[in-house]
């Protein structure tokens, strides 16, 4: 429940907004504060206007909270659980590929990992049914510790797909996790210990295991 709450208040962005509440207020007193003596105002009005700054800071809260900003203008947000169902609509078949984790021991893999998780997109391409966003919308993630509800919301995707590489020498250890955005439950998962002359093999398993989960079927193509 409190996971769940916390969730909530980072999609609404209320930090964000009480940040943003909290600068200006301080910009302004500062402003204030150089400007009220030479226009002589009474001492008072520096503090009158602190009070507000501060009894203003919940009302900021509680706009972050009810409002967001969108392209469109303002507009009243609702709880996540209400906007969308609780589970996957079996007729939105969709699924963004995080970018992997290189968790090599020289951490000097990132081609690698980004190699690994393209093809692993490719493959899922092949999926009939399947929508899969782009690499591209998928890169401004690789840095931020984006929870799957958010990444979801932004893609506009129902399913996520993260892993990890390790990879040592030729051998290869490849986790991987499928998570519902609607729940942010983990709806698939799987490591491979192989070879690195494996690694076709190991994506296509993946990719196969995926559209399984989605009961859809993965369109037959050779390799190059």
């Amino acid at each position: 429940m409190i996971r769940k709450f916390w969730s909530e208040i980072r999609r609404r962005k209320v930090f964000r907004a009480t940040v943003a509440y909290a600068l200006v207020a301080w910009l302004v007193i500062q402003i204030a504060d150089t400007t009220f003596e030479p226009l002589h105002l009474p001492d008072w009005a520096l503090t009158f206007l602190v009070a507000i700054a501060i009894a203003g800071l919940p009302l900021a809260i509680i706009l972050a909270w009810i409002f967001d900003l969108t392209p469109d203008g303002l507009q009243r947000d609702s709880p996540e659980d209400s906007e969308r169902p609780t589970t996957i609509n079996p007729d939105d078949h969709s699924i963004a590929v995080m970018p992997f984790a290189d968790l090599s021991p020289g951490q000097d893999q990132a081609y690698f990992c980004d190699g690994v998780a393209e093809e692993i997109l490719n493959v899922l391409s092949r999926v009939e049914g399947l929508r899969v966003a782009t690499r591209r919308s998928t890169l401004r993630f690789r840095q931020a510790s984006a929870d799957v509800r958010e990444i979801g919301d932004a893609l506009k995707v129902a399913t996520v797909l993260e892993g990890s590489v390790r990879k040592d020498g030729e051998n290869l250890r490849i986790t991987a996790q499928l998570a519902d955005t609607v729940s942010g439950t983990q709806l698939w998962s799987h490591r491979y210990d192989r070879q690195q002359r494996d690694i076709f093999a190991i994506q296509d398993q993946i990719a196969e295991n995926i559209a399984s989960v989605m009961k859809l079927s993965l369109r037959q193509q050779d390799r190059c």
